[in-house]
């Protein structure tokens, strides 16, 4: 089952990127550091291109992490946590709405 399969699926939610299809096949954590980096300057301009990016890092750090690949899995984690703080300081009304609604 594809991620966006999956979202589906599990909680009616559409993949509107292909965030996850570009992080998945990573392996090293500076190739996961430098492709968050591009993805976040695109994600930080449209809320719900970054509700996404939160969805895809909190889905890959338990991916990792239920692989015992403990040292993508924190990178993940910590991508995580900076990009869901970005968005509790920035999102304002309906956009932190829907981010909140979204990854509640």
């Amino acid at each position: 089952m594809t991620f966006a399969e999956y979202e589906l699926k599990q909680f009616g939610y559409v993949v509107i990127t292909d965030y996850f299809d570009q992080l998945e096949n990573l392996r090293t954590c500076k190739e996961i550091f430098e492709k968050y980096k591009e993805l976040f300057e695109d994600a930080k301009k449209d809320y719900k291109k970054l509700t996404e990016l939160v969805i895809v890092l909190n889905t890959l750090c338990w991916k990792y992490h239920n692989s015992c690949n403990h040292k993508i899995s924190q990178l993940y984690a910590g991508l995580y946590h900076k990009t869901h703080d970005f968005a509790c300081r920035t999102l304002k009304g309906e956009e932190f709405e829907y981010y909140y609604n979204i990854t509640d």
